[in-house]
Formats: structure tokens, sequence, C-alpha cells
């Protein structure tokens, strides 16, 4: 009621509902000219009272059940959620309650739902992201397969409905007989094993993996603590005209919204004291050569002492494709594929989000 009352021009008024009896839409119109607050709530109690006896008598004379908001409240509860993997739950119940639902600006009863009123819904959600228009298409062809299938509306409108795709392509991740001979292969090169697992089972970017220390584990929490990045920048080099591009290694706090804590599978702990083993190997090495300036702090550490560089990531995680004999993903995919797998476990896409360090739910939602 708090939103549904307002005080505008010096009046108070409220949202009034209605039936339009010409196209059987649900009319919204705004009824003002009262003194109080109290007087217009009041007025809208009244009309509210009669907006639900009118709509249950239409109903009842023209045999309806729903109207389509009330259709798509069954539709979740009774049919989706019953009769759906845990993965398209997940989605569907976001994508319907997120985008579908508020992209609705006027209900109508359900029979008489038209192509043209479920395009509308369609064209108003495209512009929310790239996905969003493609997915509301998905789920409003569910909901009026099965409304059609229960002889809810009279005809099977979904022909008649436009069809979206994203721009772009979603990224292609490995089904499980892939990635188990992923992480087979990764597991005889200790020198990225810990690396490919960071990406994979905590969803981290390649620049968290590299800033990664020591400290920033917590054993007995199973923990890891996401407060900086290590990343690779350009920057153009005038010698006497001769222009190049050279790079520089720079630490920096994460991107907007990823500082974040963790928690963990706990055999990233087992896998992290056995990277710590074998990076103190190359630590003594490097010492023994004399050499003084080591990242020994650092999780990620190449042959020379220092960090690693992207690109070594990068080429390691190709190589163990091959290696594996599949199809060659990035450190990027292997995010999405983390995400996917707390998908699959019925995981809130908002709290996937905060595990992935989005600023926002609608990129973690462009990600699946």
């Amino acid at each position: 009621m708090e939103k549904e009352i307002v005080f505008i021009n010096n009046s108070w008024r409220f949202l009034k509902r209605s039936v339009n009896l010409n196209n059987f839409m649900i009319s919204y119109t705004q009824e003002g000219g009262f003194r109080s607050r109290k007087e217009a709530e009041d007025a809208k109690e009244i009309s509210d009272a009669q907006y639900e006896f009118d709509l249950k008598r239409i109903k009842k004379n023209a045999n309806i059940q729903y109207t389509f908001k009330e259709y798509i409240e069954y539709w979740l509860t009774d049919i989706f959620i019953e009769s759906t993997s845990t993965s398209t739950k997940t989605i569907g119940l976001w994508a319907v309650r997120n985008l579908i639902i508020p992209n609705i600006e006027q209900d109508i009863l359900l029979n008489y739902i038209t192509a043209d009123y479920i395009n509308d819904i369609i064209v108003s959600c495209i512009p929310i992201c790239d996905s969003a228009g493609e997915t509301a298409v998905k789920f409003l062809r569910k909901m009026l397969k099965d409304a059609y299938a229960y002889r809810l509306i009279p005809r099977d409108i979904r022909d008649d409905l436009m069809n979206v795709k994203r721009s772009v392509p979603k990224i292609k991740l490995l089904p499980k007989a892939e990635l188990k001979k992923l992480i087979n292969e990764a597991s005889k090169h200790p020198v990225y094993y810990f690396e490919i697992l960071l990406g994979l089972f905590a969803g981290l970017r390649t620049g968290e993996i590299r800033g990664l220390r020591y400290d920033d584990f917590d054993p007995e929490k199973h923990t890891i603590r996401i407060s900086r990045q290590y990343t690779t920048n350009y920057q153009l080099a005038n010698n006497n005209g001769d222009y190049s591009y050279s790079y520089y290694m720079e630490e920096k706090d994460p991107k907007a919204g990823s500082f974040r804590l963790l928690h963990v599978p706990g055999f990233l702990f087992d896998e992290l004291e056995k990277k710590r083993a074998f990076n103190e190997k190359i630590i003594q090495n490097r010492l023994a050569q004399g050499q003084q300036d080591l990242d020994s702090e650092y999780v990620v550490l190449s042959p020379s002492g220092k960090r690693k560089k992207k690109t070594s990531l990068w080429n390691a995680l190709k190589r163990t494709c091959n290696y594996a004999g599949i199809p060659q993903i990035s450190f990027h995919a292997l995010r999405h594929q983390f995400a996917t797998m707390l998908i699959e476990k019925g995981i809130p896409l908002e709290d996937i989000s905060k595990l992935l360090g989005h600023k926002s739910v609608l990129t973690t939602f462009n990600t699946i």
C-alpha cells in the first residue's frame, strides 16, 4: 500500500485497478483529490474490494481461472518447480521474478492473452542485459506451452512470438566427462595445477589468482580472502620518434565490488601445501643462484621466482586441454563452469554473484 498511495500536486492519490471490458486488461489509473493519507487509504480499500468483486464475477461468467500474473504464480509453484531440473529452476525463478513480472505493464485475463501482448513484454526485457530477451522468450514459451496443454488458453500462440538471440554467444562449457579429463591432466603438472583448481572451484579471475599470498588462505575456516589483483598493463614508449608498446606489472585492488571472503572446498588447502612445497624448491634454487628479489610470499610463481604473467596461465590451460584431448577453454570459462556448478546445486543467483565478485546480479545472469 505504501507505494500505491502518493502525495502529488497538493493531493493524496491512490492507484486504482479496474477491468477493461473492451480488451480484458487490468487498467491502472490514479485517483486523486484526497485531503489526507487516511482518506486516500479508505478510498483505496473500497476501490480494491470493488475490483476484486468485479474480477471474480467476470472470471466466473467467462469461465476464466486466472489473470496472466496469477497464472505465472500458479505456474511457478505448481508446474515449473515440480518438473524442472535444479539449474533450470534457479535461472527460471530469477528470470521470471526479476525480468518478466516487472515488465508486465498491464495484467490481462488469461483467456484473452495475445502474441502482441507477450511480445510487448519481451521487447521491454531486451534492453536489460544481453541475454535478457532470449531468456524471457524461453520461459514465456514454457508458460504458454503449459497453459495450452492445461486448456487454460484457447490456442497455442508460441509460433507468433518474436525470436530473440543474444548478440554475444554464450561461452561453451565442458561436459562433466571432459571436465574430469581436464582435472586429471592438470594434476600431472604441479607448476600450474593449483591455478586451474582456483579458477574452477573458487571462480577466481587470473589477476586475482596471481595476486594471492599465502596469508590470504585460512585453512581452519576454509576461506580465501580476495583483496588484490595483479595485472599486466601496457604503455606507449617514444624512442626518438620510434613508437613501441611495452608492458609492466601492477598490483591493485580487485574490480569494483570484488573484495570478498570465499568459503572453498577443503581439498584446495591440501593442494595449497603441495604448491607451497613446490614453490619452496623454486625459491631455494633461485637463492642458490644469488637472486634476491623474489616473490616468495605469493602463491603463483614462475620458475624465475617471480609472479607468473597472465599469458603463462593462459598457455598452461591451453596445453592442458591439448594434452587431455578436449576443446580449448579459457580461465574466464572456468569461472563460468564454477557458476554453473553452483546453479546445479540450487544456489541463488544473488549468492553466486557475490562469490564471483560481480557488481550486479545481471552480470552473473549474463554469464550463464
